[in-house]
């Protein structure tokens, strides 16, 4: 079923149960399309990383919403200065970060990434920031502690919140270095975009924030990755490029101006996903958490 027919669905079953309604549109906004429904591009690019899986050890971290799948690669250098975590963005996977790999563990870090809830093959139909931060939790206190941790688009505020600690978590991480790929600063415009595509009544729009406020505990407007980054006030890099079609690079600008501790740096032409694979993202992300050159904004 297109986004055009659910929405119609959507809207018809607001008119005579609002309440259910309302519930299902929240389930759809945060269920992953299933991998055989995405791009054939992004298929084949999860393919060809495959064989970064060879030398991988593969964990399975059990959370109490799901199970977490890991995947953790050793340095090859005699001894190892700590361990990088990789989180994937909104319908990704571990391999899409894979690139990142071999240069963490060339300057002598083991890497760790892992399947976001409902992704890959970790369990679960849902992908919420608390669930996404919740699965972070459990993966550093099986897996770390980590030195450094290079993220994309969503699965940014995802490690943000748990930087953060706040409401709803019980704790929070501590990660010396990070850097954040194509990250939202906060979540309204994907609300509404979402909104648009299906084209939803107000209503149902306004139940999504409705219940990521329920969830989260507090109110949209202090869902702010720019004010997480803030508050945890580690070294952090973003990169984002300025024709990204997904997430604007005005949430990058938004991140830069409200946290001290950030270094911004802009890309072109490279759009939302090219920008992951780009010899040159991939070289400054790996030398900002080893702490060898803070690349120019």
């Amino acid at each position: 079923m297109n986004a055009k027919r659910i929405g119609t669905a959507l809207n018809a079953l607001s008119r005579i149960a609002p309440n259910t309604a309302a519930r299902a549109t929240f389930f759809a906004f945060c269920y992953p399309p299933p991998a055989f429904t995405r791009p054939a591009a992004d298929r084949r690019f999860v393919e060809r990383m495959q064989p970064f899986l060879s030398d991988a050890e593969s964990i399975s971290v059990a959370t109490s919403e799901c199970t977490i799948q890991t995947y953790r690669w050793r340095t090859k250098a005699s001894t190892s200065r700590g361990t990088v975590l990789l989180v994937h963005g909104w319908t990704g996977q571990s391999l899409v970060m894979a690139l990142f790999v071999k240069p963490l563990r060339d300057h002598g870090y083991d890497v760790v990434a892992l399947d976001l809830p409902g992704h890959g093959k970790s369990t679960g139909q849902q992908l919420t920031m608390p669930r996404g931060a919740r699965a972070i939790l459990a993966v550093t206190e099986r897996l770390g502690p980590f030195a450094g941790a290079i993220t994309h688009s969503f699965g940014g505020p995802n490690l943000a919140l748990a930087l953060e600690g706040g409401s709803p978590l019980d704790r929070s991480i501590d990660i010396p270095r990070v850097c954040l790929i194509s990250s939202p600063d906060t979540l309204d415009e994907l609300i509404d975009s979402y909104g648009t595509s299906l084209a939803l009544k107000p209503i149902l729009v306004q139940g999504i924030r409705n219940e990521i406020e329920r969830l989260a505990r507090r109110p949209i407007a202090a869902i702010r990755v720019s004010d997480f980054v803030a508050t945890s006030g580690q070294p952090t890099l973003i990169i984002h490029d300025a024709d990204d079609d997904v997430v604007a690079i005005s949430h990058a600008d938004a991140i830069a101006a409200r946290a001290p501790n950030v270094t911004l740096m802009r890309t072109a032409r490279l759009g939302h996903k090219q920008i992951l694979i780009t010899p040159a993202v991939v070289r400054a992300a790996t030398r900002f958490i080893a702490n060898t050159v803070v690349p120019s904004s």
